[in-house]
């Protein structure tokens, strides 16, 4: 696994390497594009962008390499120029007709008649990051991480400062297992929006997963200040503190968790474990009872332990 990734890194390293020979296009929007142009034609240029073929119409282009784009000096007629506009309007209409089915088909939990669609609309106007956007969740809620990660990769693309973009790509990085990726984009969505707990919570969990415990809680403490109502944050710090043999702060928290969701059965099982360890039997069976009640059956060797320990069968 760790070859793999030093090997993803230094392909990473090289792409870089190698725009020099890539074009920097300028867009009137003020959008930077760096790319090698595949194809030019008197009304559009196609641009490989990070492996993604974008087309990108002349008059939509400020300059190419700090050459100011003229797009009357190019042999293009008035009427070719009308053509011109008048065809990329009709693609936009057409992208976001195919994108609005897959957000209706993706509320109706169509998954892949919503994918269908927005394969659809990228085929229209592959430079439509909303469509991205809603096809990587798609397909992270699927488990196809890898797939997830490369449309993200295309919403920073179309903005940088796309604060959620990272959130959601350190979440894919994180199901995929690759926790310094997922802290790196944890952080970056951060820096972005220092508001959002969510991206404490998610890099706190990875710092968990790496078994960095006091970053971890550094990170749930802060998730904490900025929501102190959500409940799966105090579970969290609970069980890093439980790690850590800490089991009165554990206990606290998992408490505090079931006060704010008294549905929250994985606190009750964990907090089972609590009470189990303080010797405090009784509590620990009311626990079991209720995470079971909620449809979670608490560990195996656990019940048995406890059984033995306490002298009840249940």
């Amino acid at each position: 696994m760790r070859k793999k990734i030093i090997i993803t890194f230094f392909l990473a390293l090289l792409s870089f390497s190698l725009s020099g020979l890539a074009e920097t296009i300028i867009l009137k929007s003020g959008k930077t594009v760096e790319g090698k142009i595949l194809e030019k034609t008197n009304e559009s240029i196609k641009v490989d962008a990070g492996g993604v073929p974008i087309t990108y119409y002349l008059y939509e282009i400020d300059s190419i390499d700090d050459k100011k784009i003229n797009f009357l000096s190019l042999d293009v007629s008035d009427n070719n120029k009308n053509k011109s506009l008048a065809l990329s309007h009709n693609e936009n209409a057409l992208a976001k007709e195919a994108f609005n089915k897959g957000i209706a088909y993706t509320k109706e939990q169509k998954y892949d008649q919503a994918l269908v669609s927005f394969n659809e609309a990228l085929q229209i106007n592959p430079d439509y990051a909303e469509v991205y956007d809603k096809r990587g969740s798609i397909y992270a809620a699927q488990g196809n991480y890898a797939q997830a990660i490369s449309d993200f990769n295309q919403v920073i693309l179309a903005n940088a400062n796309d604060a959620k973009g990272y959130a959601k790509r350190a979440a894919a990085y994180a199901n995929k297992g690759d926790f310094d990726q997922a802290i790196a984009d944890s952080t970056k969505a951060i820096t972005l929006n220092p508001k959002d707990d969510m991206s404490y919570i998610l890099r706190g969990v990875n710092y968990f997963n790496k078994g960095d415990l006091e970053k971890a809680i550094n990170d749930y403490n802060n998730a904490i200040e900025l929501n102190p109502d959500n409940a799966f944050v105090y579970c969290f710090r609970a069980d890093a503190s439980f790690v850590q043999n800490n089991i009165e702060k554990a206990l606290i928290d998992y408490t505090k968790a079931i006060e704010i969701n008294n549905n929250y059965a994985d606190a009750y099982s964990k907090r089972a474990i609590t009470y189990f360890l303080k010797k405090d039997y009784d509590k620990s069976w009311e626990d079991v009872h209720k995470a079971q009640n909620l449809g979670v059956n608490p560990d195996v060797k656990f019940l048995d332990d406890l059984k033995k320990a306490s002298g009840r069968e249940k």
